[in-house]
């Protein structure tokens, strides 16, 4: 699973919590379809077709404006994420 992209300035950054192990996100649909990214995120216009993956609706938590240094290094916050809290993966 993962989360849609992050745009920030590189100083103040959003840091979103995602709970996936909630009632909320038990029911998932396949979906199929197409994804382009423009040059600022590669070199060039870059376009996959025939993307496939899971829509669910997810839980979560956001907090605004957390300075971006803070958050290098960070790997999760525990049990059932990909990090073990303790900064391993």
């Amino acid at each position: 699973m993962t989360n849609q992209p992050v745009f920030t300035d590189g100083v103040a950054c959003d840091n979103q919590i995602m709970i996936y192990n909630t009632t909320l996100s038990t029911v998932k649909t396949g979906v199929r379809g197409t994804v382009s990214l423009p040059p600022q995120l590669l070199p060039d216009n870059c376009t996959f077709n025939d993307v496939y993956g899971l829509r669910t609706d997810v839980a979560f938590v956001e907090y605004f404006f957390v300075p971006c240094d803070s958050l290098k290094g960070y790997s999760g916050t525990g049990s059932g994420d990909r990090g073990d809290g303790n900064g391993g993966l």
